[in-house]
């Protein structure tokens, strides 16, 4: 709202992101989620031009995704988005922060649905752009559920896999235990 007021478009509507994003992995009703996506999206079509506009439609269709019976959940084609378009501007604008967001919620779907094969493929391209969002929610949901992505693997892991997965699954929980305390 005070960005508005200020004429700072841009502010508002990564706001707008950032607060959507951040509802979704509180663990908002995905109905509630939905409708409240719904409003800001009709808020942000008065500035299409705004970078954060494509991530917000991104989040919402994970919504969907999350809602809906999808054969790959963890591709976001849909009424809102299509990620391929997305990818290519944000590549084309250099917007690592945004690609690496999208990732975050390809990531996280994949798992979510037992895909675990493609989610290790998404992590593995994510890694060139993770360190563009470590200072959002989105960094840590990422290495915690690329914890549980190595337990769910664990049993499949050659002994040395299992020894560097192992590794990264106690530093992330020991940054998660550190990051909890403050």
């Amino acid at each position: 709202r005070i960005a508005l007021d200020t004429g700072n478009i841009e502010y508002a509507t990564t706001s707008v992101a950032i607060c959507i994003s951040y509802l979704i992995f509180e663990g908002e009703s995905l109905n509630e989620l939905y409708l409240r996506y719904n409003d800001y999206e009709t808020f942000l079509q008065q500035w299409p031009q705004q970078p954060n506009t494509n991530l917000l439609k991104a989040f919402l269709q994970t919504v969907i995704h999350l809602k809906t019976e999808n054969e790959r959940p963890e591709i976001l084609i849909g009424e809102k988005i299509n990620e391929e378009n997305m990818i290519a501007e944000a590549l084309e604008v250099k917007d690592y922060s945004q690609l690496a967001s999208l990732f975050v919620n390809k990531f996280m779907l994949a798992f979510l649905f037992e895909n675990y094969e493609e989610a290790q493929k998404i992590a593995d391209k994510l890694g060139k752009w993770i360190n563009n969002i470590t200072n959002l929610l989105q960094y840590p949901i990422f290495l915690y559920y690329r914890s549980l992505l190595h337990l769910s693997l664990f049993h499949s892991y050659s002994p040395k896999q299992k020894f560097f997965a192992w590794q990264k699954i106690k530093t992330t929980r020991r940054k998660l235990k550190k990051w909890a305390r403050y």
